[in-house]
């Protein structure tokens, strides 16, 4: 495929996908407002350290205990919190096991605080150290997301 068409294409899907997040949290108001801006933030560290943790940019042991620890305060209670019953409905991508497997939620929210934290004080062991505790900080995430975001 020609680059020009491959430049299309890729600005075309990066469009769609654009319109989709927009679409999704237009509309948002209240505590799942909140919560998407929560987790959209959570996103932007997430990504901060996945770039360092896998040498996509410069390992910083104080960026990557700044961007640990902002997702430190974001977890736990602080993201739980966010999950008022019946606030399940669009445009939430929250789908209603949250409140069926509480117990589960709760869990996975307090161990993504205590991964962030982990990673934030081993900052300074360095890039290797950082990449196995990004790979723990992102189980995390991802176990959240599967059992829980429609």
């Amino acid at each position: 495929m020609p680059s020009s068409v491959a430049k299309i294409c890729l600005a075309v899907v990066l469009l769609v996908v654009s319109a989709s997040t927009i679409a999704a949290h237009s509309g948002a108001t209240g505590v799942v407002k909140e919560r998407m801006i929560l987790m959209k933030q959570m996103a932007k560290d997430t990504k901060a350290l996945a770039k360092m943790a896998f040498g996509k940019t410069a390992y910083d042991a104080a960026a990557v205990r700044q961007h640990a620890g902002e997702i430190e305060k974001r977890a736990g209670a602080a993201m739980t919190e966010l999950f008022p019953a019946g606030s399940d409905v669009a445009p939430s991508e929250a789908n209603a096991d949250i409140w069926r497997s509480w117990d589960k939620f709760t869990a996975i929210a307090a161990e993504l605080e205590s991964a962030a934290s982990a990673m934030a004080a081993g900052a300074d062991q360095g890039p290797a150290a950082a990449k196995a505790a990004f790979g723990r900080v992102a189980g995390t995430c991802k176990a959240c997301h599967s059992a829980f975001r429609k």
